[in-house]
């Protein structure tokens, strides 16, 4: 199958991704949320340390998403706190309902990491 990820940088221009991994109709969905680099931590039970075998962050959920139904996968700043470290959600939306239909993950970055920096890119890759 195919991976279908979107790429984002951080000030420091360490990235992260996220993005689905569809599985023949019929059964269970994967879905990926990763940052890299030596600062990130997580307490997620979604999310593991380490991302493509370097250091980082990697969460992943499975999820049944109906064939047929769009569905948005948004990271936002969920918090912060007083040392400049800022938590990053992953999160399913149903575009129909805009409720969050499956927490993907979180991790907290450290100050150094700042906020998102703009640009970015989107690709396809073969698993």
């Amino acid at each position: 199958g195919y991976y279908y990820g979107t790429m984002f940088y951080f000030a420091t221009q360490d990235a992260g991704y996220f993005g689905p991994q569809p599985r023949k109709e019929g059964s269970i969905n994967h879905l990926t949320y990763s940052v890299f680099g030596y600062g990130p931590t997580t307490d997620h039970p979604n999310c593991s340390k380490g991302a493509d075998g370097g250091p980082g962050v990697s969460c992943a959920v499975d999820f049944p998403w109906e064939y047929g139904k769009n569905y948005t996968q948004i990271m936002e700043r969920t918090a912060q706190n007083d040392d400049g470290s800022n938590r990053w959600t992953g999160t399913l939306i149903d575009d129909a309902t805009g409720e969050t239909v499956v927490t993907i993950g979180e991790y907290w970055t450290p100050k150094n990491y700042s906020l998102l920096s703009s640009g970015g890119l989107t690709f396809n890759e073969l698993y």
